[in-house]
């Protein structure tokens, strides 16, 4: 019955969303500006620069001003029901400084998904089937209304995208 009860969800969801009109205007977005400013919720500056990939998909990298090389990078996957999957998520050591734990990567989700919000889109979700403890984790701190459900979420695997609700 609750299979029954999410594919209804995800249904109206995709009766609900233009999927790939959200994308192009994901990308007409981060072509007209491709760099912002945000400060973490510790504190920390960085510039977030935003590219359109050859799929249209936009990948977000995350500067340091004075350190040459990026200390996050986040890729989008494909949008599905107006919602969107990070892919691909790293936030790096660099020059023997760790910068997870300081507010980075939920910053580049946020912005993440207010760009999507602002394209049409409802929210990010989890990459299912994906996820190492830590991702676990942060996503239970992020979504906390769902934090009993990402533990089964993610031994489903992709298949649990859309389920998130």
């Amino acid at each position: 019955m609750e299979i029954q009860k999410a594919y209804k969800r995800i249904q109206e969801r995709f009766e609900k969303y233009d999927d790939q009109a959200i994308c192009e205007k994901m990308a007409e977005f981060a072509t007209k500006n491709p760099t912002t400013i945000v400060t973490t919720n510790k504190g920390v500056e960085i510039t977030v620069a935003r590219r359109v990939t050859i799929s249209k998909k936009v990948e977000y990298e995350a500067h340091i001003q004075g350190i040459e090389e990026r200390v996050a990078w986040m890729y989008t996957g494909m949008i599905i029901g107006g919602r969107l999957q990070v892919t691909n998520a790293n936030v790096y050591v660099v020059d023997e400084v760790d910068y997870k734990r300081m507010g980075i990567a939920t910053a580049l989700y946020d912005l993440i998904e207010a760009d999507l919000k602002a394209a049409g889109g409802e929210m990010v979700e989890p990459q299912f089937g994906a996820m190492s403890d830590h991702a676990k984790e942060f996503w239970k701190q992020r979504r906390p209304e769902y934090a009993d459900k990402i533990e089964e979420l993610n031994k489903m695997g992709t298949a649990a995208s859309g389920l998130f609700d």
